[in-house]
């Protein structure tokens, strides 16, 4: 979208753009404004209007030409030490700290050092982000 088109929307239609693009349904969007489906088609339909097009599909391409570039990937495992690699390869099977550190003969705060560190380098903030990104890559790239 080019500046004339972004200035042609207000605020709220600039908002509810951004969302299409990360792929909200209306319902999910007016959930996260506090208003009705009704209301975010409403305005769908005016942003339409306002930029000439007829459908979310033609919103979509006419935003694809200058939507921002994707997050920088996420470094590979083997930026992890051995050590860190074992505890998250443990951490992402489902296994509590405690056990993790009974199978690798650790104590319970190592093995919880190991993982922060091992978030930080990944660029991760949580256990759940870190069992969702690596459940995948494990999978289809094999344990590093």
């Amino acid at each position: 979208m080019n500046p004339s088109e972004s200035s042609a929307l207000t605020s709220a239609e600039q908002e509810i753009v951004n969302h299409v693009l990360l792929g909200w349904t209306n319902k999910q969007i007016a959930s996260g404004r506090g208003t009705s489906a009704g209301t975010v088609a409403n305005q769908i339909a005016a942003i339409y209007q306002k930029l000439g097009i007829s459908s979310r599909a033609d919103l979509l391409i006419r935003l694809a030409v200058s939507a921002p570039e994707p997050a920088p990937a996420r470094p590979p495992l083997t930026c992890l030490s051995s050590r860190e690699q074992q505890v998250v390869l443990q951490a992402i099977q489902g296994h509590s700290n405690k056990l993790i550190a009974i199978e690798l003969a650790l104590t319970e705060s190592t093995v919880a050092t190991h993982l922060r560190r091992a978030l930080v380098k990944l660029r991760l903030r949580s256990r759940r982000d870190l069992i969702v990104e690596l459940q995948c890559a494990v999978a289809t790239q094999g344990v590093p």
